[in-house]
């Protein structure tokens, strides 16, 4: 098997990467901010990221009540949609392409205010 090949079946993961509209939301508790960075890595397959709570709980350490409240707050405020169904898969997430948009003022204040602590 050549390298390249197991590179794409290799199933770990070599970062979590948390974009500045997610991480500058004070509003977002920091379980938020990762898990959003989790599923943006899960969330990129057509089916969207159709991991159950306890399989996102035992990733990141945390209780499925713990993910179930984090995945609702990402809801709440639109950064995250999930699409529920009877049969398996149950739910599928999907990341909100517009969220950047939606949260540039937030980002420009963050960045603006990360400027200014850097000048100093």
């Amino acid at each position: 098997m050549s390298e390249e090949t197991t590179k794409k079946n290799d199933p770990t993961l070599s970062g979590i990467g948390v974009p500045t509209e997610v991480f500058a939301n004070p509003e977002l508790t920091q379980t938020d901010k990762l898990l959003f960075g989790f599923l943006q890595n899960l969330a990129k397959r057509t089916e969207g990221c159709t991991a159950s709570n306890r399989y996102l709980g035992n990733c990141l350490f945390l209780k499925e009540q713990a993910i179930s409240n984090s995945i609702n707050t990402l809801i709440q405020w639109k950064y995250i949609t999930a699409f529920y169904k009877k049969k398996y898969p149950y739910r599928s997430i999907y990341i909100n392409p517009d969220r950047e948009k939606m949260y540039k003022d937030l980002v420009h204040t963050f960045n603006d205010n990360f400027r200014d602590l850097n000048n100093d």
